[in-house]
Protein backbone atom coordinates (compact mmCIF):
# COMPACT_ATOMS: atom_id res chain seq x y z
CA UNK A 1 0.00 0.00 0.00
CA UNK A 2 1.24 3.26 -0.74
CA UNK A 3 1.80 6.71 1.68
CA UNK A 4 -0.81 8.43 0.19
CA UNK A 5 -3.38 5.41 0.75
CA UNK A 6 -2.25 4.81 4.01
CA UNK A 7 -2.75 8.54 4.82
CA UNK A 8 -6.04 8.26 3.26
CA UNK A 9 -7.37 4.98 5.43
CA UNK A 10 -5.66 6.72 8.68
CA UNK A 11 -7.51 10.30 8.14
CA UNK A 12 -11.10 7.66 7.31
CA UNK A 13 -10.41 6.18 10.73
CA UNK A 14 -9.58 9.56 12.44
CA UNK A 15 -13.12 10.68 11.19
CA UNK A 16 -14.36 7.60 12.05
CA UNK A 17 -13.23 8.05 15.89
CA UNK A 18 -14.34 11.58 16.21
CA UNK A 19 -18.18 10.78 14.28
CA UNK A 20 -18.15 8.35 17.89
CA UNK A 21 -16.88 10.30 19.99
CA UNK A 22 -19.28 13.31 19.41
CA UNK A 23 -22.42 11.30 19.28
CA UNK A 24 -24.57 13.54 19.97
CA UNK A 25 -22.94 16.52 18.35
CA UNK A 26 -24.78 16.74 14.81
CA UNK A 27 -24.76 19.04 11.91
CA UNK A 28 -27.31 19.38 9.43
CA UNK A 29 -27.61 22.65 6.92
CA UNK A 30 -31.43 22.61 7.36
CA UNK A 31 -30.90 23.14 11.14
CA UNK A 32 -29.47 26.20 12.63
CA UNK A 33 -27.99 26.73 8.92
CA UNK A 34 -25.45 23.77 9.90
CA UNK A 35 -24.15 25.05 13.03
CA UNK A 36 -23.21 22.30 15.73
CA UNK A 37 -26.31 21.21 17.74
CA UNK A 38 -27.42 18.85 20.01
CA UNK A 39 -29.20 15.74 18.74
CA UNK A 40 -30.21 17.23 15.85
CA UNK A 41 -32.38 19.77 18.02
CA UNK A 42 -32.32 23.48 17.30
CA UNK A 43 -30.38 23.80 20.19
CA UNK A 44 -27.15 25.15 18.86
CA UNK A 45 -23.95 24.19 21.50
CA UNK A 46 -22.46 27.52 21.16
CA UNK A 47 -26.10 28.23 23.05
CA UNK A 48 -25.41 25.74 26.22
CA UNK A 49 -21.86 26.47 26.35
CA UNK A 50 -22.51 30.12 26.62
CA UNK A 51 -24.66 29.67 29.58
CA UNK A 52 -22.26 27.63 30.99
CA UNK A 53 -19.54 30.41 30.40
CA UNK A 54 -21.92 33.23 31.78
CA UNK A 55 -22.14 30.95 35.25
CA UNK A 56 -24.92 28.48 34.87
CA UNK A 57 -24.76 25.30 36.52
CA UNK A 58 -25.57 21.90 34.77
CA UNK A 59 -28.67 21.70 36.72
CA UNK A 60 -30.31 24.78 35.76
CA UNK A 61 -29.31 24.00 32.00
CA UNK A 62 -31.04 21.15 31.99
CA UNK A 63 -34.28 23.24 33.87
CA UNK A 64 -34.12 25.72 30.60
CA UNK A 65 -33.46 23.11 28.50
CA UNK A 66 -36.04 19.72 29.53
CA UNK A 67 -35.11 18.42 26.56
CA UNK A 68 -31.27 17.99 26.94
CA UNK A 69 -29.53 15.28 28.84
CA UNK A 70 -26.67 15.60 31.13
CA UNK A 71 -24.68 13.74 28.90
CA UNK A 72 -25.58 16.58 26.31
CA UNK A 73 -23.71 19.17 27.96
CA UNK A 74 -21.25 17.07 29.00
CA UNK A 75 -20.50 16.17 25.06
CA UNK A 76 -20.79 20.10 24.14
CA UNK A 77 -18.06 21.20 26.61
CA UNK A 78 -16.07 18.04 25.62
CA UNK A 79 -16.29 19.81 21.73
CA UNK A 80 -15.51 22.68 22.91
CA UNK A 81 -12.28 21.35 24.50
CA UNK A 82 -11.34 19.48 21.02
CA UNK A 83 -12.40 22.72 18.90
CA UNK A 84 -10.16 25.42 20.81
CA UNK A 85 -7.08 22.18 20.74
CA UNK A 86 -7.13 22.33 17.48
CA UNK A 87 -7.91 26.21 16.89
CA UNK A 88 -11.15 26.44 15.46
CA UNK A 89 -13.24 28.57 17.76
CA UNK A 90 -16.38 28.37 15.54
CA UNK A 91 -19.31 26.54 16.70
Amino acid sequence: MSTKEDKILSLKAFIKWRENMFDRITFDSQIMGGRACIRGMRIPVSVIVGQIEHGATIEEVLVDYPDLEREDIQQALEYLVIRLKEGQLLL
